[in-house]
């Protein structure tokens, strides 16, 4: 059913909705209460989808030291949310050009990972990417229905750039050499040239 109910979230006007419902609403509420049961209320009724000029969505997302995060305690400057997995190539082909955008832009912007991998695989993809130092590495301990569902992405890696005062600007899913620096260039260059 938690399958049924991912498929139908992207789907407006699936054949299964009507079906599913009645499905949901016969289901005990101890289940519905369990890490699966969350998802697929989660995936049934979506929350609103967050779109660009709005407030930006936020969450409580976890460090490495197990510390809790927030986007709100990088507001001030331009945020630029990386949401991905360590089993998708293109999330993974973006970290060079995720750090060299950091350094680049590290007076007016925070670029912020956050993973919708489980624990173990996530520490395991820090690890092998030498990302166990860096501070703006976080976990949707939600996952997929955490997140990157507020956005609305229907893809991984999935990029949010906000504002210093948290309104969302862009927001682009998938990666492409290059596809950052362009993006946060053309956009950053516009706002300073008061464009």
């Amino acid at each position: 059913m938690s399958s049924l109910a991912y498929i139908d979230s992207y789907n407006e006007g699936h054949p299964l909705h009507e079906s599913l419902m009645e499905l949901y609403k016969r289901i005990p509420q101890l289940w519905l209460d369990s890490e699966t049961g969350e998802q697929i209320t989660a995936y049934l009724f979506p929350p609103a989808t967050v779109n660009i000029g709005e407030p930006m969505a936020d969450g409580t997302f976890m460090g490495i030291d197990g510390s809790a995060h927030s986007l709100a305690e990088c507001k001030g400057k331009y945020i630029l949310v990386d949401i991905w997995s360590a089993g998708c190539y293109p999330c993974v082909m973006s970290i060079p050009e995720l750090k060299e955008v950091s350094e680049t832009y590290s007076d007016k912007l925070k670029v912020v990972s956050i993973s919708i991998d489980e624990e173990k695989a996530w520490k395991k993809a820090l690890a092998t990417h030498g990302l166990t130092d860096t501070t703006n590495n976080w976990r949707d301990p939600e996952g997929m229905h955490g997140l990157k569902l507020k956005y609305g992405g229907n893809g991984i890696p999935l990029y949010i750039l906000i504002s210093p005062d948290g309104t969302v600007l862009d927001k682009k899913t998938g990666y492409g050499n290059g596809s950052l620096k362009t993006m946060l260039n053309e956009y950053l260059n516009m706002q300073e040239s008061g464009n």
